[in-house]
């Protein structure tokens, strides 16, 4: 098939399937590509991919997710071409390109193994946000996000906290802290990461068997106790790839089971100790082994969601051992990988309608409807690293792709480390609240100080992640992006130099009209001022910084939990407002004018003396703020009229 006309805002659907199509055939071949002197394009399967290709007659080849797209645009004229196959095919497509030198058409061909229907289209506008908008609303029709638990909201991870050396007592240690000191806020689910089954080689090694060195009283126990704190639990599972060896914090190590059922198993290595294997799902066998599991997890355990793992690979499409050894990715088991996302996802709600499933590494679009939230790659607490241990700019950058671009649920990763010591912790959970997504806490709640409650509390009140409308820079490279949920935003402002720089917050950036006018609260410097057609702000080198933009007066910062009245008066704002249980309540109001507060139906005196052991509040009237103080565990009705 040639293609080598495109037509600005055209959109072709090719079927290529028939008779005397080949295996592997391409669905697109020596399609013509008008280019400049430099084209670039995103193409991702583990990873994304970001290339940028110049008439050097070189040919660049990548695989492709599933219904992911290829994205190319070349770098003068902004011209671009979207192409992705929209079938589920045997192994990814593969995406190939090359410009010879002096050519004004480069050559670029989508392969896929079997019949296919492929989107092409060659869209207007001038940024990535206007190329990808068809093919995000096709997106959205073919593979329909799975819909949200009612319970989904914040989420602790135990991996980095324990690693492999979880157990019972640490576990309901960590679910009393949250509950203590966060409950409030919201629904909470934790995640019991890998250790929680005999692994490492051990005797007994397999998914039936949970460790009752580390559960004396068993899974179910802790999922009970876990229940009655109003914490969910969701846990560990990991496929297609597993080991035969012995040796410790090897979570993929389940000896026993590969002596048991070779005949379920995919040899990956090539040469001895052949000890590398993959599952294989088209054994009938191993599925009725993995339906059994299944149900101990939502009946036997009674667990309310599962963390699907290790669907993709490491790096260049490697998967390293915990002794460091590495092993290619297999054909056989990436190509399991739709079949591995429908038996999880199907079988966990066949048991519980609402169960929980995130995963991530390989993340196809069609795996939208089988999965809840997808992580790139895991995480360091870093401003940035490479992947497969992205670091904060590289998760953004990722989200404003996926979630912002593509419209696939964004898991920005966990945060850890000493929460008490790293700025890295607050500007990862920020970029969250700015990008709406998800993202994981992996720490020590009992370590945290009554700064760092405060801290977090703040943080994580106004986290809605999914809820909100977001907004992404015009670059690929993220600058200022933001997220509005009812009436307010939040706002992350990046600066990747090794100086300071200043940038500034447009009001497009918020999908305000050109001179828009707009209050805005510096989470880091705890000041508020007014901004008529944007703000500048100086920023650090290589740092991040929080905003929180209003347009009309309201609620900008708290650490505590704040409801608004649906019928509001004129001139009047009414709030319920309840402070921590185990730290004293701050709340910051934009208030154009010098207000009258009450609280509990007594009228309030100014004061300038926070946190003097009774309710309180000063006013600012060069910042428009009001900031009200309580007593932890204080609440009652906020009103504030304005004259």
């Amino acid at each position: 098939m040639e293609i080598t006309v495109f037509r600005d805002g055209a959109v072709l659907l090719l079927n290529v399937a028939g008779d005397g199509v080949p295996e592997d055939a391409e669905v697109l071949h020596n399609g013509g590509f008008q280019v400049g002197d430099r084209t670039h394009y995103l193409a991702e399967l583990t990873r994304l991919r970001h290339v940028i290709a110049v008439d050097d007659g070189m040919k660049h080849r990548d695989q492709v997710a599933w219904g992911k797209p290829v994205y190319l645009w070349d770098g003068k004229s902004r011209r671009a071409a979207i192409m992705a196959v929209l079938d589920e095919t045997g192994l990814p497509p593969l995406f190939s390109f090359q410009h010879q030198p002096g050519q004004a058409l480069a050559n670029l061909s989508l392969s896929a193994r079997g019949n296919a229907t492929v989107y092409l289209e060659v869209p207007a506008g001038s940024a990535p946000q206007e190329h990808l908008t068809r093919y995000r609303q096709l997106s959205a029709y073919l593979y329909p996000p799975a819909v949200l638990p009612d319970w989904f909201k914040y989420q602790w991870l135990s991996w980095y906290v324990y690693y492999m050396d979880i157990n019972e007592d640490l576990l309901v240690r960590q679910i009393d802290a949250i509950t203590d000191h966060f409950g409030d806020l919201g629904p909470w689910h934790i995640i019991v990461d890998a250790g929680w089954y005999i692994a490492e080689g051990r005797e007994g090694s397999e998914w039936r068997s949970v460790d009752r060195e580390k559960f004396p009283r068993g899974l179910r126990w802790l999922v009970d106790y876990a229940h009655s704190r109003d914490v969910r639990v969701v846990l560990y599972f990991t496929a297609p790839y597993l080991n035969s060896r012995e040796q410790s914090w090897d979570w993929l190590g389940l000896r026993t089971l590969i002596e048991r059922h070779p005949e379920w198993l995919i040899l990956l290595d090539e040469e001895e100790p052949f000890d590398d294997f993959a599952y294989d799902f088209q054994n009938p066998e191993l599925r009725d082994y993995m339906k059994l599991v299944m149900r101990d997890f939502f009946l036997r355990y009674g667990v309310d969601g599962i963390k699907l793992d290790g669907l993709g690979s490491a790096g260049d499409a490697v998967l390293y051992s915990a002794e460091g050894g590495a092993f290619s990715l297999s054909d056989r088991a990436v190509g399991q990988t739709m079949d591995i996302y429908r038996f999880v996802y199907e079988e966990a709600t066949r048991y519980r309608p609402d169960a929980y499933v995130e995963s991530g590494w390989i993340v196809p679009a069609m795996a939208n409807p089988y999965a809840h939230t997808f992580r790139y790659g895991d995480e360091e607490p870093l401003f940035t690293r490479p992947y497969p241990l992205p670091g904060l700019i590289e998760h953004i950058d990722y989200t404003a792709y996926q979630q912002g671009l593509l419209g696939q649920r964004s898991n920005m990763g966990a945060i850890y480390g000493d929460p008490n010591e790293s700025s890295i912790n607050a500007w990862w959970l920020g970029a969250g609240l700015a990008m709406g997504a998800q993202t994981s806490i992996s720490f020590n709640f009992e370590t945290l100080t009554p700064a760092s409650i405060n801290l977090y509390r703040s943080l994580l009140a106004p986290y809605r992640p999914f809820k909100g409308t977001m907004f992404v820079d015009r670059r690929l490279e993220q600058q200022v992006f933001s997220t509005r949920v009812g009436d307010t935003w939040h706002v992350g402002v990046l600066n990747r130099a090794p100086t300071a720089r200043r940038i500034t917050v447009e009001p497009s950036a918020l999908g305000l009209p050109r001179g828009a006018s707009f209050h805005v609260y510096d989470v880091e410097e705890g000041r508020a001022r007014h901004a008529s057609g944007g703000h500048s702000l100086t920023v650090e080198p290589e740092s991040f910084r929080l905003l929180v933009v209003r347009a009309e007066p309201g609620v900008m910062w708290t650490n505590s939990v704040v409801g608004s009245f649906p019928e509001p008066v004129e001139g009047r704002l009414s709030y319920s407002v309840q402070a921590p249980p185990t730290i004293d309540g701050v709340l910051q109001l934009y208030v154009s004018e010098t207000p009258t507060v009450y609280f509990g139906g007594t009228r309030l005196d100014p004061s300038v003396d926070p946190f003097s052991g009774h309710e309180g509040y000063n006013y600012d009237g060069d910042a428009g703020l009001v900031i009200l103080w309580l007593p932890a565990g204080a609440g009652g009705v906020l009103t504030i009229e304005r004259p």
